[in-house]
């Protein structure tokens, strides 16, 4: 069929059935709403994997932003103390890799709760000269790769923006996923 007649096929359906108009006209406004609007947990999301991206570049700079001034997360109480802690850590290593396996978000006004599974693994330095591969929180040396998961509490800013306010670890490693 060529252009001209797949035209003419159109417009005859569109004057005998004049209610297809309005069902294409919303159909295609709902395909663009649903392309365009930032929904909410995928803002969430954003930030989620740009964390994870700073991570695994050991961008200390790029993490900074991702955190509420007021941020409070395991091993340190507020955001300078956890960023230097982890400027202390990514010393130590070389190279690090986060695998996400799920992510669940819960988005109340601006306010998020997310949960998050993932596996870590990466290769540590020891020494001047010696490195040795890691796999998860613990670092263990292992082959099996143990499942971890964290709990995030963030914020929507005055901005707009979206940041973590409070980071939890589980407790122990190879946390059920729900």
């Amino acid at each position: 069929m060529t252009p001209v007649g797949l035209h003419r096929v159109i417009t005859t359906q569109f004057r005998r059935h004049s209610y297809l108009v309005g069902f294409a006209v919303g159909l295609v406004g709902l395909g663009v709403w649903a392309l365009l609007a930032p929904l909410p947990r995928r803002a969430v999301k954003k930030v989620i994997l740009a964390g994870k991206a700073a991570i695994e570049a050991r961008d200390i700079a790029a993490l900074r932003p991702l955190l509420t001034p007021d941020f409070r997360g395991p091993y340190a109480n507020s955001r300078d103390e956890v960023l230097q802690r982890l400027t202390e850590m990514f010393a130590r290593v070389v190279s690090i890799e986060i695998r996400i396996k799920r992510i669940r978000t819960n988005v109340d006004a601006d306010r998020a709760a997310s949960h998050v599974w993932f596996y870590v693994s990466g290769v540590g330095r020891d020494g001047e000269f010696g490195q040795y591969p890691f796999r998860g929180l613990g670092g263990g040396s292992g082959l099996a790769n143990s499942l971890e998961h964290c709990s995030l509490t963030l914020v929507k800013g005055d901005d707009g923006q979206w940041r973590v306010q409070r980071a939890e670890l589980t407790a122990d490693s190879g946390a059920q996923e729900p």
